[in-house]
């Protein structure tokens, strides 16, 4: 847990330094999920697609491939619920 905890600690630096890097958003959801607060991470992630700080396209090309690397389930999880509610929207709007 106290790993788990210093890891969300970088990935939050890394995040207040690049706010819109989809790779740190993705990272930092799946650590809430791991922490049971998969919540605020799917939360930070529509923060950021909301003000666009992060490309959608681009997210969501991430999320698929992370979806493929077959994680865990709770970070399994968490990323079908991004692609669900975030991703999705993308795909109506083409």
């Amino acid at each position: 847990m106290g790993k788990i905890e210093e890891a969300l600690k970088f990935v939050h630096e890394a995040l207040n330094r690049m706010p819109g890097d989809p790779d740190f958003l993705i990272v930092y959801a799946a650590l809430k999920a791991d922490l049971d607060s998969p919540i605020e991470g799917i939360n930070k992630v529509k923060e950021a697609v909301e003000t666009e700080k992060t490309k959608m396209d681009t997210l969501c090309k991430k999320v698929d491939i992370e979806l493929k690397k077959n994680p865990v389930e709770k970070e399994r999880e968490v990323l079908s619920q991004i692609q669900n509610e975030i991703c999705a929207k993308e795909g109506n709007k083409k």
